[in-house]
């Protein structure tokens, strides 16, 4: 049975409300997109669908596991209210995610075209369909890092038992691309829808880090610029290099099939990793060492895990 009186059942729901209410006005936003794309050329809507599906993948992978990793730090330190422990979690969360969503941006904007052909490009997916996704996907990708911030911030206020700001910031972002559709479409087509949603998502991290401020104090500013420039440079080292090797494969091999396209694809998104991985160490990024080390540490975990289990196997014979 539910105690309705229950304090803590109440707490939840002042808590859940808002998110509610935000996720709500997120789907007024996206109406709004396919309403303004559906009166664009044909195939609009699905570019649109395809390229933010494109884009949300690393934000999925790469960054969602960073918010799920640090966020139990963030619930501590603001239960214990130190507020210290707390800007200090939260600027190696966001010197994290400037360090793995700058690259990635930079790779899709890159590499935008091989990518959607090899991932869609198949049946009713036709070239012009590719060239639209991937027209999306430019744009998107210029959000890719202010999306990333918001997730990180957002948690900062989530430990602090804070959803109605994130919220209240939420709607005015989604009223800001609103308002950025009905003046981009025109000039852009779709990816002026795109680029609204970039252009809200960062107004809304501004905003965010504002109020944040105000109410936990600095928040290392100068640490996450210079995490901010490092990287920057060492993303646009990487598209560099991986631009002139795209050419040079692609002068190889003019009119390469699905499996071949598919294979040099991941040579040159390999090499992209490698031109960072060099870049970021020859810019002094700590990021990369604690990347390393988190790597490290798993593999030794892995290998500890596993010999306990084969030492159990011989045991039990």
């Amino acid at each position: 049975m539910i105690d309705w009186k229950d304090p803590g059942f109440h707490q939840v729901g002042k808590l859940i409300v808002p998110i509610l209410l935000a996720t709500g006005a997120g789907q007024i936003g996206l109406i709004v997109d396919r309403m303004l794309a559906s009166g664009l050329a044909e195939g609009s809507i699905s570019a649109l669908n395809f390229g933010a599906r494109l884009t949300q993948l690393p934000l999925g992978i790469f960054v969602m596991a960073v918010t799920t990793v640090l966020y139990p730090t963030f619930s501590q330190l603001a239960a214990d209210n130190n507020m210290h422990g707390l800007r200090r979690a939260m600027v190696a969360g966001v010197r994290a995610s400037i360090f793995l969503t700058i690259p990635m941006a930079v790779g899709l904007i890159v590499l935008r075209d091989p990518i959607v052909r090899v991932l869609f490009e198949r049946g009713a997916f036709d070239p012009q369909a590719t060239e639209m996704t991937a027209y999306a996907v430019f744009f998107f990708s210029l959000g890719l890092l202010p999306m990333a911030l918001r997730e990180v911030i957002s948690r900062v206020y989530f430990a602090m038992q804070d959803t109605f700001t994130p919220m209240m910031l939420g709607i005015a972002a989604v009223a800001v691309n609103i308002i950025l559709n009905f003046i981009l479409v025109g000039p852009l087509a779709h990816g002026g829808l795109a680029l609204a949603t970039s252009i809200a998502s960062l107004v809304a991290v501004i905003i965010l880090f504002a109020v944040l401020r105000r109410r936990v104090g600095g928040l290392g500013g100068l640490e996450m610029w210079d995490s901010f420039w490092r990287v920057s440079l060492a993303s646009a080292v990487m598209g560099g290099g991986v631009v002139a090797l795209w050419r040079f494969l692609t002068g190889l091999y003019p009119a390469p099939g699905f499996f071949l396209e598919a294979g040099l694809l991941t040579v040159a998104i390999c090499a992209g990793v490698v031109i960072y991985t060099v870049a970021s160490y020859l810019l002094g990024l700590p990021e990369l060492k604690v990347g390393f080390d988190y790597v490290s540490k798993a593999i030794k975990h892995l290998f500890k895990r596993q010999k306990k289990v084969a030492g159990e196997k011989w045991g039990q014979a």
